[in-house]
């Protein structure tokens, strides 16, 4: 965004991705504010890729495109389609360009894969041989699966309202009988807003934890204690126990802070966990 150091360095080519509520102790309290803030990426005359923007944020951008006259791109709806057939649901882009199989999951890896797609037509590439590699993108803490001990656990480090949303679209796909979410939530976030959205996933089980850094006490999740399956300072030993708890064809999930699930995935590659492989 604005303040950020990136912008120092000449670009032609600014993309800006789906904005939503974050951060906002230093990006401001609403959706336009926080606008506001990345549309400054832009300068002058540049090509701008953008993703499909709310009525609430489109003035803000288009008065940053008179500033500096930039020529844009807002990119469509991403089109998609969801296959259930395997031990995890994978999802399919449907682009101008052709279809392509995509390894990250969601609604937002369609969105962002489509973003991608439209960077690299600008850039001059040629988008359709482009098309098989979004299938061998990695992202760790993105929705990353292990087996763990015969239980299938993904890291999402999704820390603000918008991103439980659409960890629980993702998760709704999974089709389990209960998902345990193991949670930690550093002492900025919404913990109301968060708590509320992933409980909605049926079957959903709440496991509290400390996040690692900038974290905060376990009286900070209030109520939700009383509503939680178990609360852990440590969440190593948190996840341990949730993998011994979970039955056979249960789904773990842990999420909140980036640092909760950075810290937890270097464990999980080392076996801290017990025997451990990737699920592709």
């Amino acid at each position: 965004g604005r303040l950020d150091p990136t912008r120092s360095i000449p670009h032609g080519v600014s993309v800006i991705t789906k904005i939503g509520l974050d951060h906002e102790e230093l990006l401001g309290g609403s959706l336009e504010a926080i606008a506001r803030e990345k549309f400054a990426i832009v300068d002058l005359a540049n090509f701008v890729i953008v993703a499909p923007l709310s009525e609430e944020i489109r003035g803000a951008f288009e008065e940053r495109r008179r500033e500096t006259s930039a020529i844009y791109t807002e990119v469509p709806i991403a089109r998609h389609s969801v296959e259930r057939s395997g031990r995890a649901p994978t999802w399919r882009l449907h682009s101008k360009w052709g279809d392509a199989a995509l390894s990250l999951k969601g609604a937002r890896a369609a969105e962002n894969a489509q973003i991608a797609l439209h960077v690299l037509d600008v850039l001059g590439e040629d988008v359709t041989s482009s098309l098989p590699r979004l299938a061998q993108v990695e992202w760790p803490c993105r929705m990353e699966g292990f087996e763990i001990d015969g239980r299938d656990v993904y890291l999402s480090g999704d820390h603000n309202p918008q991103g439980a949303e659409s960890l629980v679209e993702i998760v709704r796909e999974f089709a389990r009988p209960a998902v345990h979410f193991v949670v930690g939530l550093g002492h900025s976030k919404r913990i109301d807003d968060f708590l509320s959205t992933i409980a909605s996933v049926p079957g959903a089980k709440l496991h509290l934890t400390k996040t690692t850094f900038r974290g905060g006490e376990l009286d900070r999740y209030g109520e939700w204690k009383a509503k939680a399956a178990s609360m852990e300072e440590d969440p190593s030993i948190s996840l341990r126990r949730v993998i011994r708890e979970a039955k056979p064809g249960d789904l773990v999930v842990v999420t909140g802070s980036l640092y909760l699930t950075g810290d937890l995935r270097t464990k999980i590659v080392q076996g801290f966990f017990g025997e451990t492989k990737a699920i592709k």
